[in-house]
């Protein structure tokens, strides 16, 4: 019930409004209360499975709605309030539901009780959780450390069986410069290939 409606809200054919006086709505609507499980993982939730409560519970939570009590009260005159700002009889009913909803859990808060998950799961970051299999992680260790002596062999092999002259002329002859060099030297080695093609 408001006294300054809108005019929008005074034309829609949904709205009775007495001659000077207050405009009147009555909205035919039920309210539900469901019990809710879910599943909470990494700030998401995972499963939502929703169950019909029973009307002893529905009477809990609009009990404190049926009596005089000033809380109620007030949460209804400012639902009122904010319904009456609306532009239509639908965005009125729909703020109306929406407001009562919050009124109704608000209410009903103080007489539920938490209860403690059915199955909780706590990660620790200081402890190791991963496992790994210990045989192929020792195979894999023991090829690396062969590759590694193995390496260091040839390394030893090549520094004390070659002479640097010898491979400074290998290397020279194995540039972009020597190979060009290599065959301004002797053409006829790139024509006879040519041919032979």
């Amino acid at each position: 019930m408001g006294d300054d409606l809108p005019a929008p809200l005074l034309e829609d054919h949904e709205i009775f409004q007495t001659n000077g006086g207050p405009a009147y709505w009555v909205l035919q609507c039920s309210a539900s209360v469901f019990f809710v499980t879910y599943t909470w993982s990494n700030g998401s939730i995972h499963t939502f499975d929703a169950k019909l409560a029973t009307p002893e519970m529905g009477g809990l939570i609009s009990g404190p709605f049926a009596f005089a009590l000033a809380p109620p009260q007030t949460a209804m005159i400012r639902i009122a309030n904010l319904a009456g700002l609306s532009s239509n009889s639908k965005e009125l009913a729909n703020t109306w539901g929406d407001g009562f909803s919050q009124a109704a859990l608000a209410m009903s808060i103080g007489a539920l009780a938490p209860q403690v998950n059915r199955i909780e799961q706590v990660r620790n970051a200081t402890v190791n959780v991963s496992r790994i299999p210990v045989v192929p992680l020792y195979f894999l260790l023991g090829f690396k450390l062969l590759y590694v002596l193995a390496v260091i062999i040839l390394a030893v092999g090549a520094y004390c069986f070659t002479h640097p002259a010898e491979t400074e002329i290998v290397k020279a002859q194995l540039s972009i410069k020597g190979l060009a060099a290599a065959h301004f030297d002797q053409p006829q080695l790139l024509q006879g290939n040519a041919v032979k093609a």
